[in-house]
């Protein structure tokens, strides 16, 4: 994809007005969102756009998580930005030992999506269906899994810390699906904990 034309600057800056002025505000932080994305495309296509139109998608993301309401709206934002499609870099980097060619996040950016994902964590509670609860508890610890699956990833201390945030959801994932069929986690069966793993896709 080539950079963005007038014309194309023109309908976007329409739609961003548009969005800033609805009165919808359930559906603000997804559109600043959808916005964002289209403004810098997805993969390769994000890795060719200039970094003005990063610093557009950017500001609007910023306006995105202002809007965010519910466990939807901050995992959906987090994942936007860890998944580095939008705001990541293309680098080219080789040492002695190796070689990476790929995507890269700032750590500043990992860490805008962590504290996505802690509020989207919170928002849990909110479920009225403790099964659904469960199973978003295992998209979010997916979620943080991929945190480290662009460079740079070798800050030790931020891998161990979501190793066990991620495995932290999974058990509280399963303990909140046997507390929903009425079983007491510490007294549940093996069947019973390797349904809960089957039902929950673990």
């Amino acid at each position: 994809m080539e950079t963005l034309n007038k014309q194309e600057i023109k309908e976007f800056e329409q739609r961003e007005a548009e969005i800033d002025s609805s009165t919808d505000e359930i559906m603000k932080s997804h559109d600043y969102r959808n916005l964002a994305m289209d403004i810098t495309g997805w993969g390769a296509d994000a890795e060719l756009k200039k970094l003005e139109e990063k610093a557009w998608a950017k500001k609007l993301l910023v306006k995105a998580e202002k809007f965010a309401k519910d466990y939807y709206d901050f995992k959906e934002l987090g994942s936007f930005i860890s998944c580095g499609d939008i705001l990541g870099e293309w680098i080219k980097e080789e040492d002695d030992n190796s070689m990476y060619e790929g995507v890269s996040i700032s750590k500043k950016d990992k860490d805008w999506s962590r504290k996505l994902f802690k509020e989207a964590e919170k928002s849990l509670s909110k479920f009225e269906d403790r099964e659904d609860a469960a199973q978003e508890m295992i998209y979010l610890a997916a979620a943080v899994d991929q945190l480290h699956d662009y460079y740079p990833v070798f800050i030790e201390e931020d891998i161990e810390k979501d190793k066990k945030w991620a495995l932290d959801l999974r058990a509280n994932a399963v303990k909140l699906f046997l507390k929903n069929i009425k079983v007491d986690p510490a007294k549940a069966t093996i069947e019973q904990v390797i349904d809960a793993y089957v039902k929950l896709n673990l």
